[in-house]
């Protein structure tokens, strides 16, 4: 009676311990969905040559920096050229431009007024296979804050 009791009590744990699926791994993951935020997947790399491509997309309507501080902006991937370029009150281009790289980044206020809306062009230039060549241009207004310590 013992010796079945014994046998059928190993068994019985076998079956408990293969049941359980709660591994390592397993309780981790659960207290971090529990407890953490999913992080967010990275975008993928935005294109000019991507079928869905919206020139008026390349930027947001309007960006607020703090005077004193990095503008950073980055333009669409496939471009053979890129112009970033400030436009002043009168309607011309300030020269020379901002940036010529798919990467704007630029020390506030430089040429651009505190407590006004400055306008910055982005200007990408595409070469197709046939010679034929695009520009894709997209208008943003930049405004930056005067800094606290003034």
């Amino acid at each position: 009676m013992k010796k079945t009791l014994k046998i059928f009590l190993i068994i019985c744990s076998l079956f408990y311990f293969a049941a359980c699926n709660n591994s390592y791994d397993n309780m981790i993951d659960s207290f971090n969905r529990k407890y953490f935020l999913p992080e967010q997947m990275s975008a993928e790399a935005y294109s000019v040559k991507d079928p869905d491509f919206n020139p008026a997309e390349m930027l947001l309507a309007a960006y607020t920096i703090p005077e004193g501080m990095y503008l950073s902006l980055e333009a669409p991937e496939g471009g053979d050229s890129y112009s970033w370029v400030y436009i002043k009150d009168d309607g011309t281009p300030y020269d020379p431009p901002l940036s010529e790289e798919r990467f704007l980044y630029y020390e506030t206020p430089g040429p651009f007024k505190v407590r006004e809306e400055n306008d910055l062009v982005l200007t990408v230039t595409v070469t197709d296979d046939k010679g034929n060549v695009t520009e894709y241009i997209d208008k943003s207004v930049i405004i930056i804050q005067k800094s606290a310590k003034d």
